[in-house]
């Protein structure tokens, strides 16, 4: 049976977390490189669909992807 207990990645810094592993790391650069993936499909949709109203979407995007990081980010804290 394995343990519960998470792998520590970041540590808790005031009401923010800072990466101490390099997992840690590599889960926020995985997270900016799909915030930027996200801005440039959305993008290329508005453009192609000839519909500017699409790109307001990557506000949502954004805020969905940095509640995920943040939820990842206090599991994997002490």
């Amino acid at each position: 049976m394995t343990d519960p207990t998470p792998e520590i990645w970041f540590d808790r810094v005031l009401w923010s977390y800072m990466p101490c592993h390099w997992k840690g790391i590599a889960v926020i650069f995985g997270l900016v490189a799909t915030v930027f993936a996200s801005f440039g499909i959305l993008t290329l949709l508005a453009r192609l669909l000839n519909a500017p109203w699409i790109q307001e979407g990557s506000i949502a995007a954004f805020f969905i992807i940095w509640l995920w990081g943040m939820r990842i980010a206090r599991r994997h804290s002490r």
